[in-house]
């Protein structure tokens, strides 16, 4: 349906101001003052699938891995934005597709979850003044109780020593960077938790995030991100 007169002016009278401030859609760079028509249209038309075949080092055993869409554009460019580049506002729009995924991840959802997000590395949220992971999980959990599902925001696993920066590693790396890397404070005995990550690659950050929960007697219904990087041919 062609948009109407009102509809239309709107859209030339934000892209002027766009224009004049200079402020662009994360996702494709085209003029607006958040995400522009497409990108939020694509996000919101994002269709959750089950990755746990396609992780490089495999799934969690027992544990069911969805993401929402596949690492690429403009999904890309509005998580390196939300991560790297200062748009926190972008938790919202994000968020709200984790909790998507979130639901099919673990169906098991009215009986009450908590959420728990892969810590990021330390440098990390001092770069960028705060756990972006976390905050998609605070996001997620305000759209799920919104719907009247009781969820919480778990406390955060913490790393127990340093690792390298997981760029560049291969999936045998990856888990050998990890094992052993995260734990959960306190006693999670008879807690049904999901685990949330912005991106998936090979697996290994969910893996050991579900064996430090698991240690600590969480109980992990699923694991849920909001992306996954395209499997490499070969490996």
């Amino acid at each position: 349906m062609r948009p109407g007169i009102h509809e239309q002016l709107s859209s030339v009278t934000e892209a002027a101001a766009c224009l004049l401030w200079g402020s662009v859609c994360p996702g494709c760079g085209q003029p607006a003052a958040r995400l522009c028509r497409g990108c939020a249209q694509a996000w919101a038309h994002a269709a959750p699938r089950d990755v746990a075949g396609e992780l490089g080092g495999g799934a969690p055993q027992g544990v069911a891995v969805w993401a929402a869409t596949t690492y690429a554009e403009p999904w890309r460019e509005c998580l390196v934005s939300f991560k790297e580049r200062g748009a926190w506002w972008l938790a919202q729009p994000l968020g709200e597709v984790l909790a998507l995924t979130i639901a099919h991840a673990a169906p098991a959802l009215a009986s009450g979850v908590y959420l728990v997000s892969v810590p990021s590395a330390p440098r990390a949220i001092r770069e960028r003044g705060w756990d972006t992971t976390r905050g998609l999980a605070r996001a997620a959990a305000v759209t799920l109780q919104g719907v009247g599902v009781q969820v919480g925001v778990g406390a955060r696993l913490r790393h127990a020593r340093g690792v390298r920066d997981q760029a560049g590693l291969g999936a045998q790396r990856r888990s050998q960077n990890l094992a052993g890397a995260f734990v959960a404070a306190g006693d999670w005995h008879g807690r049904r938790v999901v685990v949330v990550d912005d991106l998936v690659t090979t697996g290994a950050s969910i893996r050991e995030a579900v064996r430090a929960l698991r240690a600590a007697r969480a109980s992990v219904l699923g694991c849920a991100a909001l992306a996954a990087t395209p499997r490499r041919s070969g490996g």
